[in-house]
């Protein structure tokens, strides 16, 4: 790898050393020297942009579980290159890179393509596997399971499996578990933790069906070995049929069951998407009363010989209707008079169709964009409103996470633990995309996503889960990607990488005061109001050091704050990393660099100052000066 180094002096007379890498992230290693004032900054709320965070390390709860950080690798496409098949060997860009993020838990062959995945055709030797016909594809796998178990032990990782609970039996899985944990003179990693089936609720089986499995694979693969763990998958739909499912599963298939297996992912679909009746809106404000212009990037899906048509209006008046005649997006164009002030625009859609085909009309709308004069004076799914509804999205997994846990008081076994196996962002998104994208799920590699997924790992945290598997570790939602003799690390991979920091340690409390930001309705997710601007996580180990993360979700606020550490030390030894980068969006190769960085050791009394860039995620690290 060549370095190019180069210096300069940022604004505020800091000296910054950036060192680009050929993987596309800037790595900025920053020397920070700040005065300390407190008295300066002796208040009770924040003025503006300001923001208190009180830490009190001596009102601790739950340790923070070494499980939370883990990560999912596929058998498909030679582990989505992290196998390198000619050498038989992981590729050695992706081994530094793991050794340095140190996951501590790796789970296998899936995702969904554990459903398909027959175990035995990926075992033996190489030139003798069969062709397996996976969910994307069809491929050998010459990354099968003793290639899995061999990854695991290089880094240290404990592996949990995903048996095939689709296309295969229970005899099968538990010849899995003897396979992994029964041979004589094997030195591979034994499999502890074992998962029945992914995401079952979308493979077409009932609750019912899916606990007398269950109960099936459980009692099958632990007669092969009676110390694994087994895992079993609640649902991953939200509201009554969640609650549903899970309440036919837990009763009759918990005695099974060791942990439950949810995935988290905030999908971001198609903008505003109709499948039936229904009405969105949206409030604004306008510089002056007259004419404007309402732009909808849209497409519609035709049934029987009809399209869908949906109804505007503007201040409860209705100023048109429009048939949204094309099967791919297009901009329609309807002009509007509005008000100097707030203005509300409501778009309606009744699918009044009694379809023969048993096919309904749809409607997708990507964007809305109101203008005057040509100039954009509002834009529904601007970069601001996908940002804040993205991190607004927190609240919905907050929420799903508690009824989960509610849920579980209704299961025999009350010791069920929550193993998260997949969490990430997606975008599905088409219309209007940045330069360089082919889809908005391109856009999983910005900044933006790095920090959401480290506000939800975040939560995890402060709500005591005990296991959590980024979705993934390679490919298009992974965190590295590599090719040959190159690597690239997308920012998701460095958040995890901090944020590993608080394993093991005593999560405490802390109070955070500071200015809120609102959200637009977008997708399925309705307006949130009152998202704190700082999000702040705080751990402290045996010997008093506290680990403070704090995540800037604003898209354009850089917050200056004062810390207070209560009832611990009367001095520390301060170092913090940083990720950040040029836009919210930025993702080091279409929308802006990357900057990682961290800074040299500095003395604070036990309350200083400390400036959180806009779109960063800060991990400070502050040891008491009596253990230093």
């Amino acid at each position: 790898m060549t370095d190019n180094l180069r210096n300069r002096i940022n604004k505020r007379g800091c000296a910054i050393i950036m060192i680009m890498t050929s993987v596309f992230i800037v790595l900025t290693i920053v020397t920070i020297a700040l005065g300390v004032a407190p008295a300066a900054w002796a208040v009770d709320k924040p003025h503006g942009d300001d923001a208190i965070i009180e830490i009190m390390p001596g009102d601790m709860s739950s340790t923070v579980s070494p499980y939370l950080f883990g990560s999912n690798i596929r058998w498909l496409r030679n582990a989505d290159g992290a196998w390198d098949r000619k050498k038989k060997a992981v590729n050695n860009n992706v081994l530094s890179a793991l050794l340095k993020l140190k996951p501590v838990v790796m789970r296998y062959p899936g995702g969904s393509e554990a459903n398909r995945y027959d175990w035995w055709a990926g075992v033996g030797p190489v030139q003798f596997r069969k062709m397996i016909i996976g969910v994307d594809d069809k491929d050998v796998s010459y990354f099968g399971t003793d290639e899995f178990l061999g990854l695991c032990k290089q880094i240290g990782a404990e592996p949990i499996i995903t048996t095939n609970a689709t296309t295969l039996t229970e005899r099968d899985a538990a010849d899995w578990v003897r396979y992994t944990n029964s041979r004589k003179g094997s030195d591979s990693t034994r499999v502890k933790f074992w998962e029945i089936g992914n995401e079952p609720d979308g493979e077409g089986i009932t609750s019912r069906q899916y606990a007398e499995k269950v109960n099936l694979f459980a009692n099958a693969m632990k007669a092969a070995d009676p110390n694994i763990q087994i895992g079993a998958a609640v649902s991953d739909r939200s509201g009554p049929d969640a609650a549903k499912w899970d309440s036919v599963l837990l009763p009759s298939a918990g005695k099974n069951i060791d942990f439950i297996t949810p995935h988290f992912y905030s999908i971001f679909n198609s903008g505003w998407v109709f499948y039936g009746d229904g009405t969105k809106s949206v409030e604004f404000n306008a510089d002056s009363d007259g004419p404007y212009m309402l732009e909808l990037i849209a497409e519609g899906t035709p049934a029987d010989g009809g399209w869908p048509i949906i109804v505007i209006k503007v201040n409860k008046s209705v100023v048109g209707k429009l048939t949204v005649d094309s099967l791919v997006w297009r901009t329609y164009k309807i002009p509007v008079n509005l008000n100097a002030g707030m203005n509300r625009i409501s778009i309606s859609y009744i699918n009044d169709l009694v379809s023969k085909s048993g096919e309904d009309r749809n409607c997708f709308i990507y964007d809305m964009v109101v203008t005057k004069g040509g100039n954009v004076i509002y834009q529904l799914f601007s970069d601001d409103n996908i940002s804040n509804a993205v991190f607004g999205t927190i609240n919905e997994h907050e929420a799903r996470l508690r009824n989960l846990k509610h849920r579980l008081q209704v299961a025999p076994n009350k010791d069920i633990k929550i193993a998260i196996t997949e969490y990430n962002v997606i975008y599905n998104n088409g219309g209007t995309l940045p330069a360089g994208y082919s889809s908005r799920f391109d856009e999983i590699s910005n900044l933006r996503s790095a920090l959401f997924v480290g506000d939800l790992l975040s939560l995890f945290i402060r709500e005591d889960v005990w296991m959590a598997n980024f979705w993934a570790l390679m490919g298009g939602m992974g965190n590295l990607q590599a090719s040959d003799d190159k690597i690239s690390y997308r920012p998701s991979y460095y958040v995890l990488k901090m944020l590993s920091e608080h394993a093991g340690q005593r999560l405490c409390s802390n109070l955070v005061h500071v200015s809120k930001m609102d959200s637009v309705p977008l997708d399925k997710y309705p307006a949130y109001n009152d998202i704190p601007i700082l999000g702040v996580t705080s751990t402290v180990d045996r010997n008093g050091k506290i680990t403070v993360s704090v995540i800037n979700r604003s898209r354009s606020t850089d917050i200056n704050s004062i810390i207070r550490i209560k009832g611990g030390s009367e001095g520390y030894l301060r170092k913090a990393t940083a990720l950040t980068g040029e836009t919210m969006e930025a993702d080091g190769k279409y929308r802006g660099s990357i900057s990682y960085y961290s800074t040299d050791a500095v003395a604070d009394p036990n309350e200083f100052k400390y400036f959180f860039p806009k779109h960063s995620i800060v991990q400070i690290e502050l040891v008491p000066h009596s253990t230093k």
